[in-house]
């Protein structure tokens, strides 16, 4: 389905308190059809933050008590979507669109939009999510959400219209099961900023992102960078397969995420699969007598279906051109690192070496390391690291025993030519750089456990392929960022673009990206769409309180040139170049302006 299809299964729903006289309209927040022959609605319960004291703790204790029908008496809602994307069908079996004036009777018109009256039929928990967030988003971990919207983070809303005889959309919407979404996974979210406030210009707006990490049972908690803002709660979150196709895999749960006191920049989404399993265990409840397969026939009149490539909850995506894919290979050369005084990542660049940043590990003289996927910590000794009053923060390792690592897997041809194609398709067609890589000859003689021939490869690669990138080209971030190595065993990707790469003296300094970066994510890998490392995650700008998604990165290359020597002679002494000594590179990652020295930004993660 295109995009226009899902706006036609997406509105805006109001909550409203009415009495004898008079109707007060409280909170609103984004909503999705789910049927639309028993004419429901879905929306989620931070629209009940804004009732009032009395109200609010009367509902908690209904919730609380398992209670989900004949809440709220004196509420009801309203639904307001885009008129352009429906028809309506009358008794002779002709269908009229409803931004005409034949059909006030059914729906109060506005030019843009059509308001329906609707009533609050159920209030459900989605109890999966619930546990996952108690675990993973815990207080006591630094995560800080609103009481009233803490509350309500697990509980969505049923609602039904009324007076909507006929109306159906123009196209059913498709659903992907989240099981089948992984980290970089491309996503688009469609939601109604503000609400009701301004629905002439945000009615139904996009935002696009990837899947940033996901947890829990089925992957019922995703995160995503799609940048949303509230009143988006309730939106669609769809991924993009081949042909642009998209599915509907979730619904955002919250907007905003903040932890130890500074705004994350990523959206919370419940998958919509655990959603719908959620509401036929609340009908079954409430509701004995009802056939709650009736109301999950998925957004048109067929049958769930979860094989179906139609309707139904899919669980055979195709492979989608828009994707990220943090592959298997990729996620073995990072690590979890842990000092005395901080936590990052690490990038494994030979069979016992590894690069992180230097405010992780400080001096420390033993760090703990945890390689993905790996259950156990293992000792690695600092071999050297910049001071921590230098502004290039880089700080190298070496395990004190290797012999758990599996052998590693060469980079074969194929691959290089991947990457070939990639600066191809981007406009880059230089002779000499494709015979550069081309050329490049793994050591392929050495003992399998004896990766210091890849490492070498690899850098070589990211060495040609870095200093080709265009302005503008999509690259990721991935670390262990957010969360603690026992809670989350997997990176965190978030995505963005080079904004810019600053060079000094021909030689590649500090490269500028939109990446989202967060603590823990320092001595991450930031790499292109083919799974080239393009540099490593260093700091994140911040101007006053204000943190911006502006990401500073050390490009692999000026990486290469000093720790290669030291992979091959395994002498120290070559780090010390890590130590910029140049006044102007020493200014650039200072960020210190050479036209006005009275108003800096600081450089800090």
């Amino acid at each position: 389905m295109d995009s226009s299809t899902v706006s036609s299964n997406t509105c805006v729903v109001t909550l409203v308190k009415r009495n004898s006289l008079s109707s007060v309209k409280l909170g609103s927040c984004s909503g999705v059809f789910i049927n639309h022959k028993l004419r429901i609605v879905i929306a989620h319960a931070s629209l009940l933050a804004e009732l009032n004291s009395k109200d609010y703790e009367q509902l908690r204790r209904d919730l609380t008590a398992n209670k989900l029908t004949n809440l709220l008496p004196n509420h009801s809602a309203e639904v307001v979507f885009d008129a352009r994307r429906y028809q309506v069908q009358n008794s002779s079996n002709q269908h009229y669109d409803l931004s005409s004036n034949n059909h006030q009777n059914i729906a109060r018109e506005k030019e843009m939009y059509t308001i329906i009256p609707a009533a609050i039929e159920l209030i459900f928990k989605c109890e999966s999510f619930h546990q996952t967030s108690e675990q993973f988003l815990a207080k006591s971990q630094g995560w800080f959400f609103l009481p009233r919207k803490h509350f309500f983070l697990p509980y969505f809303i049923l609602i039904k219209l009324q007076n909507y005889d006929g109306l159906l959309p123009i196209e059913p919407l498709l659903v992907k099961s989240s099981v089948e979404c992984n980290p970089g996974d491309t996503v688009e979210v469609f939601g109604t900023p503000y609400g009701n406030l301004c629905v002439e210009v945000f009615l139904n707006s996009v935002s696009r992102g990837v899947i940033s990490n996901y947890f829990g049972p089925n992957k019922v908690q995703i995160l995503t960078d799609a940048r949303c803002i509230p009143g988006t709660e309730g939106g669609l979150v769809c991924t993009l397969d081949n042909n642009n196709l998209k599915r509907a895999i979730g619904i955002v749960v919250s907007p905003f995420c903040w932890k130890n006191q500074n705004w994350i920049g990523l959206t919370l989404v419940c998958s919509l699969e655990e959603i719908l399993n959620s509401i036929a265990l609340a009908l079954i409840v409430s509701e004995p007598g009802e056939n709650p397969k009736e109301l999950l026939k998925p957004f048109s009149a067929s049958p769930l279906n979860t094989n179906s490539s139609v309707s139904g909850v899919s669980k055979h995506p195709a492979s989608s051109p828009y994707n990220f894919t943090l592959s298997e290979n990729i996620k073995q050369y990072l690590c979890h690192v842990i000092g005395q005084k901080g936590t990052g990542t690490g990038i494994l660049i030979s069979h016992d070496t590894i690069l992180t940043c230097s405010h992780v590990v400080c001096d420390n003289s033993e760090v703990s390391i945890k390689l993905n996927g790996d259950k156990h910590w293992h000792q690695a000794t600092l071999v050297y690291s910049t001071p921590l009053t230098e502004p290039f923060d880089v700080a190298v390792l070496k395990l004190n025993n290797y012999s758990f690592l599996t052998p590693t897997k060469l980079l074969s041809f194929p691959e290089i030519t991947t990457a070939v194609e990639e600066l191809l398709k981007h406009g880059i067609s230089c002779l000499h750089q494709l015979l550069a890589i081309r050329t490049l000859q793994p050591v392929g003689h050495q003992s399998p456990m004896m990766s210091y021939g890849f490492s070498q490869f690899l850098l070589a690669v990211v060495h040609h392929c870095s200093r080709c990138w265009i302005l503008g080209m999509p690259v990721y971030a991935v670390g262990f960022a957010l969360f603690t190595s026992h809670s989350n065993p997997q990176p965190t990707v978030t995505s963005g673009v080079v904004a810019r790469l600053v060079q000094h003296k021909q030689t590649d300094i500090l490269i500028q990206t939109t990446c989202a970066v967060y603590p823990g994510s320092s001595g991450g890998a930031v790499m292109s769409k083919s799974g080239n490392i393009v540099g490593m995650a260093c700091s994140t700008v911040k101007m006053m309180i204000n943190q911006a998604h502006v990401s500073l990165v050390i490009p692999m290359t000026t990486l290469k040139v000093i720790t290669e020597p030291y992979l091959q002679d395994n002498d120290a002494e070559y780090l010390k170049q890590l130590w910029l000594k140049s006044g102007k590179e020493r200014q650039i990652w200072k960020l210190q302006s050479t036209f006005d020295c009275s108003r800096n930004l600081l450089s800090k993660l």
